[in-house]
């Protein structure tokens, strides 16, 4: 009944363990329709109750990724890059796309990135390149070429020496002085 379900979200921070056990079981039965409420208690000052949060988002899987993915935006930098971790978690290299979108979030941007370079995301290379001219940013992304494959992306930015977008030629240039001696097989090719 999804009347109980305001209810069950009171007992939620109860300082019995077994009543916030037991309203956590009840309120993973409920699905997505508790994921926007969910999302909330991530940046809840008791580590169990964001721990419990996760456990029953990563156990509604898939079906909460549409609804965690609207929630990237309106909420402070911890939910959403607890928001951002479980997306990568549900989805793998499936949620790609998602974490792509995420780049134009400044709080999450070094986290995204990173996750691109571990699902080895050949699709996120000329977004990061467009990136490279964020000193901050830099070395995040060079990881992140690296992890993705060097025969992925150090072709591409060989590449971007001829674009016609001036941003992506300086900056694929930039990267190239960068990586040093690896790149030279690509360059030579």
């Amino acid at each position: 009944d999804i009347r109980a379900l305001n209810p069950l979200f009171d007992t939620f921070v109860d300082p019995d363990s077994h009543v916030r056990k037991n309203s956590a079981k009840a309120i993973s039965k409920f699905g997505a329709k508790a994921v926007p409420r969910l999302v909330t208690y991530f940046s809840h000052p008791n580590a169990g109750v964001r721990k419990m949060v996760y456990t029953i988002l990563l156990g509604i899987g898939k079906n909460a990724l549409p609804i965690l993915e609207r929630h990237l935006i309106g909420h402070n930098w911890i939910i959403v890059s607890r928001i951002v971790d479980l997306i990568w978690r549900i989805g793998g290299s499936e949620s790609e796309d998602v974490i792509v979108r995420s780049l134009q979030l400044p709080d999450v941007r070094k986290q995204s990135i990173i996750l691109l370079g571990q699902i080895k995301s050949r699709r996120s290379v000329l977004y990061l390149l467009k990136l490279f001219d964020k000193f901050s940013l830099r070395r995040v992304i060079l990881h992140a070429f690296r992890d993705i494959g060097e025969h992925v992306s150090y072709p591409y930015l060989v590449k971007s020496v001829s674009s016609k977008s001036k941003k992506i030629l300086v900056n694929g240039e930039i990267a190239i002085l960068k990586i040093g001696r690896p790149i030279l097989p690509y360059l030579v090719q």
